[in-house]
């Protein structure tokens, strides 16, 4: 009985880390041909395998390295838009503290419906509209703004900067490789200012760093496979393909939030 009970919990934990790494390499293989959303794809899932207290940490130290891979190719650097990069994430720091300080008046719980459902709503909307680009003339400005501190404000509270940040360079009509490497700086900036405080504050757990080598690998090979899909996605099906995530990236979070 002794040997039956720990060949199943031996079956349970090789179930659990197959889980785990499919979880993320899928999840890497869409944040790199997107530029954003490892963190919000993988970490619900995630959260059914390890501690919650450790998920999030663990996810963002993971979707570092991988868009730090994304934009260490000189190409992807070189496609990055500055003059949206840098407001987008300086208004993004900007409602960082924003989203932190909701976190004391509302529960997370609710937040992340909320919020989740805010971001599936805003993507849906041009996605089934069939009229990408929209213009946002006379106040494009204006939109650049209040994307970043969106941005901002759902990374201090749910950990979600990708999608508004997408939305925005869908509505302007970025090209594909000029949106995934500007929306995968901004998401680098803000996932470091995150870790930063992490680290700061001591909610940075040391035995994360285990879980998170035993998940290089699949990060790896998520990484290769997306820079693959990446380069055979044309400009209107990657337009569809960043919206569909960011949809998805809210009800994920929604539905997190209705789990409690």
């Amino acid at each position: 009985m002794p040997f039956t009970s720990l060949a199943s919990l031996i079956s349970l934990a090789s179930l659990a880390a197959f889980g785990a790494h499919l979880v993320v390499f899928v999840a890497a293989a869409t944040a790199t041909v997107t530029g954003y959303g490892f963190v919000v794809l993988s970490a619900p899932l995630l959260a059914l395998l390890f501690p919650a207290p450790h998920v999030v940490p663990l996810t963002l130290a993971l979707g570092w390295v991988l868009i730090t891979a994304v934009l260490a190719r000189p190409a992807a650097f070189r496609a990055i838009v500055m003059a949206d990069a840098l407001p987008l994430a300086a208004t993004g720091l900007a409602g960082i503290p924003l989203g932190v300080a909701l976190l004391d008046l509302l529960p997370q719980h609710t937040l992340r419906v909320v919020l989740g459902g805010a971001v599936a709503a805003s993507a849906l909307v041009p996605l089934l509209s069939r009229r990408l680009p929209l213009s946002l003339a006379p106040k494009p400005r204006l939109a650049r703004y209040g994307a970043g501190f969106t941005a901002g404000v759902l990374s201090g509270c749910v950990g979600l900067n990708g999608p508004p940040v997408a939305l925005y360079l869908a509505l302007v009509g970025a090209p594909k490789e000029q949106s995934r490497a500007t929306a995968a700086a901004v998401v680098w900036l803000l996932s470091t200012a995150t870790l930063a405080y992490y680290a700061a504050t001591a909610h940075l757990p040391l035995d994360v760093t285990p879980w998170a080598l035993a998940l290089l690998p699949a990060l790896a090979l998520g990484w290769i496979a997306g820079s693959l899909l990446f380069r055979a996605i044309s400009v209107a099906r990657f337009k569809q393909v960043s919206l569909t995530c960011a949809a998805l990236a809210g009800v994920v979070t929604a539905l997190a939030g209705l789990r409690g």
